[in-house]
Formats: C-alpha cells, sequence, structure tokens
C-alpha cells in the first residue's frame, strides 16, 4: 500500500506545478489512483491502500474535512461488508492494526510544527522526518505486537530497525 502514497504525493506535486486547482487535482488523482489499482492487479493491499486515497481524495473534492480515524473505519467497513471473512486475513489486520497505531500515537509523540514547513531550515526538516519515522515505527510496531504473536507466535524487532533503510529505499525505487 505504500506505493499507493507515493504515486499520490508525486501527482499532487504534479498538480500543484501545473497550478490545478484544489478540487480538480483530487478527482484526477483519484481516479487515476483507481486505474492503477485495477492495473495492478487488484491486490487485497493495493486496494485497501486505493479506498483510503479515494475516500480522502473523494472528501477532499467536496471540499470536506474528513478525520482520519473515520476514513480508515469506513474503508474497514467497506472491505468487511464486501468480504466478511476479510476480518481473519493477516494482511487486513496487519494493514489496518499499523494505520490505526500511527495514526492514535504520532500525534501524541510528536508534537506539530507551529511555523508552515517551508519556513524551517533543511537540517530542522530532516530531524523532523526521523521524528516522525522513528514515532510512527513505534506506534506500529506497539499495535501490531498482540497481532503478530497470536498469528505467528513470535514477535521481531527486526522491522523497527529496518524501517529507517526500507521506507526512504522503497520510496525512492517506487519513484
Amino acid at each position: 500500500g505504500g506505493n499507493i502514497a507515493v504515486l499520490a504525493l508525486i501527482l499532487a506535486a504534479a498538480w500543484r506545478l501545473m497550478l490545478l486547482p484544489r478540487r480538480l487535482s483530487s478527482v484526477i488523482t483519484a481516479l487515476l489512483l483507481l486505474f492503477y489499482g485495477a492495473v495492478a492487479g487488484g491486490a487485497a493491499s493495493v486496494m485497501r491502500a486505493v479506498t483510503v486515497a479515494v475516500l480522502v481524495l473523494s472528501a477532499r473534492a467536496l471540499d470536506h474535512r474528513a478525520e482520519t480515524l473515520n476514513v480508515l473505519a469506513v474503508a474497514a467497513l467497506l472491505a468487511v461488508a464486501l468480504s466478511p471473512v476479510t476480518v481473519l486475513d493477516p494482511g487486513f489486520l496487519l494493514s489496518f492494526g499499523a494505520t490505526t497505531g500511527i495514526l492514535l500515537g504520532v500525534p501524541r509523540l510528536v508534537p506539530p510544527v507551529a511555523e508552515p514547513l517551508h519556513r524551517l531550515s533543511l537540517a530542522t526538516r530532516f530531524f523532523r522526518v526521523l521524528r516522525l519515522m522513528l514515532a510512527a515505527t513505534i506506534c506500529a510496531e506497539i499495535a501490531l505486537a498482540p497481532i503478530v504473536a497470536t498469528l505467528f507466535a513470535r514477535v521481531s524487532f527486526a522491522g523497527f530497525l529496518l524501517n529507517f533503510a526500507a521506507i526512504p529505499l522503497m520510496t525512492l525505487v517506487q519513484i
């Protein structure tokens, strides 16, 4: 699902450079993500990410500010409505568990910056990204520990360390 976020960010940057209105860019991005999801073969992880992205972009196109947890809940409800057995799917539990952990935990660990990001120095932005990655990784690992222990009868902390290499490298490869 990370590839969907990277693609959406690249498209948003492209539309901004082309000076497209926000609503129009949201609609175009949502349509392109739906197309990408269909071309990518409709894997469950891709469809979960596309669903969440399209919900957020649709709300944005309608000038509606959606709470992220509400969007996540609607996406989960849609997935379960389409296939109730999905609640037993490890991918479903891991995706929504990690995302919920991040959404609930990161704001508590990393306070928002009062100053606009473009006014911060490059070093300050870099360390902010590192703090956010650390907070997101901690929150995801804590949320996933009981799920992983139940499903796989063990908990590994390798993901905690590997995220710091995997996230930036995955983004570069996907771009």
